[in-house]
C-alpha cells in the first residue's frame, strides 16, 4: 500500500492518459504502473466511466473535483496545459473516494435519464384525454342531465367543474363505476395534477367486471409512473398486456423502459 501511494501519478497525468495526449514514454510508464497495481487500475477504470459520461471534458472533471471538496486546493493543477510531471502525489484513499463518487453520480444520472424517459412516455399518453362520458339509457333523469353537463365540462377541459358535477352524480348513483373512473381522470388531467386523489378513485374501478376496469388499470399505472413509483406500475402494465385488449401495445413499450 505504501509503495502504491509512493508511485501514484498525478491527476494531470491520468487525465492526459485518458485524453490520449500523454507522450509515449510517460504513457508506457503509466501503463506499467496500471498493470502492476489493482488500485490504480480501478482508479483509471473509474475515470473512464466519468469521462465517457461527460465526453472527456477535462475542465468539467477538474471543476467537479474542486466543487466536491475531496481534494485540497494545492493538489489541483488549475491550468489547462497538460503536464507530464507533478509535484504533488494524491492520497490513494482520496482518489478512491473521488472515483467512487463519480461512478455513483454517473449511475444516478443514467437512472434519472431512464426514469425521465419513462415519465415522458406516460405524460405523452396523458396528453391525449380519454373520450368524454356518454349518457347511458336507463339512468335517472337527473343523473342523465348531470352526465351531460359533466361531459361538456370534461370535453372543454374544465376538470374542476367536471369533478364537482361527477361528485354530485356519485352521491345519487354510487354504484356506477363511471363516476370513480372519470373522477380519477379529471384529477390526472388537471393542470396541477392530483395523483393521490386520482389513485384513490382509479383503485375503486380497476378490479370491477366492467370494460372500464382495464382502462382504470392502465391509467392507474400511468399515475404511478408520473409519481415516480415505477415498481407499482409494473404489475398493472403486465395485466394490461395479458388482457391484450386496451393499450396493450403502449403497455409493452412502457414496461420495456422500466
Amino acid at each position: 500500500m505504501d509503495q502504491t501511494k509512493q508511485n501514484m501519478p498525478s491527476l494531470e497525468i491520468l487525465l492526459d492518459y485518458l485524453c490520449g495526449i500523454l507522450n509515449y514514454d510517460a504513457k508506457r510508464r503509466l501503463e506499467d504502473q496500471i498493470q502492476n497495481s489493482e488500485e490504480l487500475s480501478a482508479i483509471v477504470s473509474g475515470l473512464e466511466v466519468y469521462f465517457n459520461q461527460i465526453g472527456q471534458d477535462r475542465a468539467k472533471m477538474e471543476a467537479y473535483i474542486k466543487e466536491s471538496g475531496l481534494l485540497p486546493e494545492e493538489k489541483m493543477n488549475t491550468g489547462n496545459q497538460p503536464s507530464e510531471k507533478s509535484t504533488n502525489t494524491f492520497s490513494l484513499f482520496r482518489i478512491a473516494a473521488v472515483i467512487t463518487l463519480l461512478i455513483v453520480s454517473a449511475v444516478t444520472y443514467y437512472l434519472l435519464v431512464d426514469q425521465n424517459s419513462v415519465s415522458e412516455l406516460a405524460l405523452a399518453q396523458l396528453s391525449q384525454p380519454y373520450s368524454a362520458p356518454e349518457v347511458v339509457r336507463g339512468d335517472q333523469e337527473q343523473v342523465t342531465e348531470l352526465w351531460s353537463i359533466a361531459g361538456s365540462y370534461y370535453s372543454q377541459k374544465n376538470y374542476q367543474d367536471a369533478i364537482q358535477t361527477i361528485t354530485e352524480i356519485d352521491k345519487l348513483d354510487g354504484d356506477d363505476p363511471r363516476s370513480s373512473f372519470y373522477l380519477g381522470l379529471c384529477y390526472l388531467y388537471q393542470q396541477e395534477r392530483n395523483s393521490h386523489q386520482a389513485e384513490i378513485e382509479l383503485k375503486k374501478v380497476k378490479d370491477v367486471r366492467h370494460f372500464l376496469g382495464i382502462r382504470a388499470t392502465w391509467y392507474l399505472a400511468l399515475t404511478y409512473i408520473v409519481s415516480d413509483r415505477p415498481e407499482e406500475a409494473k404489475p398493472l402494465l403486465k395485466k394490461v398486456i395479458e388482457m391484450d385488449d386496451y393499450k396493450s401495445k403502449q403497455a409493452r413499450e412502457l414496461i420495456s423502459e422500466l
